[in-house]
């Protein structure tokens, strides 16, 4: 059939799809192709909705109004290879449109997402409404990829048959109005949850949310991870479809009601991790809506929040834009689907609440330091070799500015030694001055760390040395974040150095910014001057176990874990050393590790298995091919090292003695004798 005359398209979705007082205007009906056509034809409403080719080329998130036949769907997971167009059709979540009813063209086709429990769905899915193929249909949207090639997702309205299909529209018989069970007559527009009051491993509840199983019975759960950065636990949810039964999941968490003009800004923030994304991210999804009870029917409109995390174990802060839903009473659902229950991903949350986020010690501020983001360094050290002595410290790519101006960090030295210094030098009595030197921009990799030398004095007048991580907006504003550092000296012998000091920046990994040491003093009215040394900034690959070469396998010079790695097939009997980090999931299935699914990094409880752990050279290590797993013998050791048993193991420092050999199929250390010493610090 050849390509349809714009008169007879008209004609058809006037009689088909509009009532009398709904004619669209005249527009031409463009075909398919790559999205590179002409001029958007339509404007993306209702009553002039875009053609196929005006909506493969608008592919920018927005949402919009388009128009098309639907020829077919997906039924499977490659639109290459499984678009058809001819029944059997076994899929509902999606369909294909085109601008030809008879076209059977995949890459002149649009894949709509059809989303589980909706009216859109119901109405248009081909698995139960075969006698749609063909027909003319009007779908709202958002234009985005779908399927690797340009779509419409999270459609909240359609027009078929000249009936209004959600956004209001009449229900489809036979749907479930309220799966939530949600009830708008409570309010809370202050509403929070930061999870603390939890229950490791069970179902999570609190009074006016709501976590609910639609399919495969699974709900969110409360999770805890020991936290080596902060030494405190972290308190979460966590969806998973992992070891469930069946092969759909649907579930969700929801807030209380809210009226959106009564929230801070019109926002909804929260925490959000992911686990297992390289491997599973095709099976398993998280979606944010907004969602409202009308008439009693739940009506649910996505949410586009940006940055959603791709990282394992890397937590990300984020906001639900609310503000298209100005006047509006409602929900916000986080919507967790998979449909595997081996390969799939594990989506977390944590602090969700009204109105933006509040992190960062001075979020949103303007930039005082003038910050270049664009310069990002993959490495870089200052050892201020070439410092002038008592003149302020310049270095390309670092920003060194004082607060007054001429309280910069200056070049000092000692004998032999260079370094800078910041102190209140030639300052008024009782006054405060501040001083701040800030790396290069950097993109933060778990394989690298970042340390310092560092000496201080005058303690009695209570000199502070603080570092933060700092990260510039794109709009140019300034969020500074403390990282909390111990190691820095604040007592003893006056300018003693203290040696490689560690800036832990776990939590900041796949981000770019740059990391600030910021002095602040007050002069003293009498005594000596508050002063704070630095030296040997690195920003590195490495970790701080032993170097290679000066180990020999005793306890005091046990091997580093890419030593016992690459002794594999040797075999020696000697001790190793490396921090605990991971787990194994506790699945008798599990006697190879054949994936990142299988391990668990801050894994504890009874996730993991009690008779392995894994090593690495550094703390933050999440690639188990860089692990060392350690069998854990019956008795003393598995009792004192086991993670079902000791929460607090993660991070710790382990060195014991084994043969070097492969453990569930990675680089082991295997055979421990239960007499023989070890050291967990």
């Amino acid at each position: 059939m050849k390509k349809i005359l714009n008169a007879l398209f008209l004609t058809i979705i006037t009689l088909v799809t509009f009532s009398c007082s709904d004619v669209p205007a005249p527009y031409d009906i463009n075909g398919g192709g790559n999205g590179e056509g002409p001029a958007l034809t339509g404007d993306g409403t209702k009553e002039n909705p875009y053609d196929i080719a005006s909506a493969m080329t608008k592919q920018d998130n927005s949402e919009a109004w388009v128009m098309g036949y639907i020829v077919g769907c997906i039924n499977d997971k490659s639109i290459s290879t499984d678009a058809v167009f001819a029944p059997p059709f076994t899929n509902a979540a999606n369909i294909l449109i085109a601008a030809d009813a008879d076209e059977t063209d995949y890459k002149k086709c649009i894949p709509v997402q059809l989303v589980s429990q909706t009216d859109v769905r119901a109405a248009l899915n081909l698995v139960d409404n075969g006698g749609n193929l063909g027909k003319a249909v009007v779908i709202k949207g958002q234009l985005t990829k779908y399927f690797g090639v340009a779509g419409l997702k999270s459609p909240t309205a359609a027009v078929l048959d000249g009936k209004d299909i959600g956004d209001g529209g009449d229900p489809e018989p036979g749907d479930k109005d309220n799966p939530l069970g949600l009830d708008d007559s409570k309010k809370n527009n202050t509403f929070s949850a930061d999870f603390e009051d939890l229950v490791a491993n069970s179902d999570y509840e609190l009074e006016g949310w709501y976590n609910v199983a639609v399919e495969g019975g699974r709900r969110w759960q409360g999770k805890t991870f020991n936290n080596t950065t902060t030494g405190k636990t972290d308190k979460y949810i966590q969806a998973t479809s992992y070891g469930g039964t069946g092969e759909k999941f649907e579930c969700w968490f929801a807030t209380p009601a809210f009226e959106v003009d009564q929230v801070k800004d019109k926002k909804v923030s929260f925490d959000c991790a992911v686990y297992n994304y390289a491997t599973a991210s095709a099976n398993s999804k998280l979606e944010v809506y907004f969602l409202q009870l009308v008439d009693g029917k739940m009506v649910s409109t996505a949410i586009n929040v940006a940055g959603m995390p791709t990282t394992d174990n890397t937590w990300v802060s984020l906001t639900a834009d609310l503000s298209a839903q100005a006047g509006k009473t409602g929900f916000v659902g986080f919507k967790y689907t998979s449909t595997s229950s081996s390969e799939a991903l594990s989506y977390r949350l944590d602090n969700i609440k009204a109105g933006p986020a509040e992190g960062g010690e001075a979020p949103g501020e303007d930039d005082p330091f003038g910050l270049d983001v664009s310069a990002v360094k993959a490495s870089f050290t200052a050892d201020f070799e070439d410092m002038e002595k008592d003149q302020p410290y310049t270095l390309s790519g670092w920003v060194n500015k004082g607060i007054p101006d001429i309280y910069t960090w200056k070049g000092a030295a000692y004998n032999s030694d260079k370094y800078i210094r910041a102190n209140t030098k030639g300052a008024d009595k009782g006054s405060s001055v501040e001083s701040w030197f800030i790396t290069p921009a950097f993109i933060v990799d778990a394989s690298k760390k970042l340390t310092f030398d560092c000496a201080g004095a005058n303690w009695t007048a209570n000199p502070s040395l603080k570092v933060y991580f700092l990260q510039k907006s794109a709009d140019g504003k300034l969020t500074k974040s403390e990282i909390v550092v111990n190691s820095i000296p604040t007592s003893g012998t006056n300018y003693v150095w203290v040696k490689d000091i560690e800036v832990n920046l776990n939590s900041y990994v796949g981000k770019t910014g740059f990391v600030g040491f910021q002095y602040v003093g007050i002069e003293p009215e009498t005594g000596g001057m508050p002063t704070y040394q630095l030296d040997n900034i690195k920003y590195t690959q490495g970790g701080d176990l032993p170097d290679p070469g000066d180990a020999d396998g005793t306890i005091d010079k046990p091997f580093s874990v890419a030593e016992v790695i690459s002794k594999q097939a040797e075999a020696p009997t000697a001790y190793a050393t490396g921090y605990i980090v991971a787990g194994i999931k506790n699945d008798t299935k599990i006697t190879t590790i054949s994936s990142a699914a299988d391990v668990l990094f801050g894994g504890t409880g009874q996730d993991v298995k009690n008779t392995v752990v894994l090593i690495a050279d550094s703390k933050g290590e999440t690639d188990y091919t860089k692990c060392v797993a350690v069998n854990l013998p019956t008795g003393d050791i598995r009792v004192a090292i086991n993670l079902q048993d000791n929460l607090g193991n993660i991070g710790k420092k382990l060195t014991i003695k084994g043969k070097f050999r492969a453990y569930f199929g990675i680089g082991g250390l295997r055979d421990v004798a239960k007499t023989d010493s070890y050291k967990l610090e």
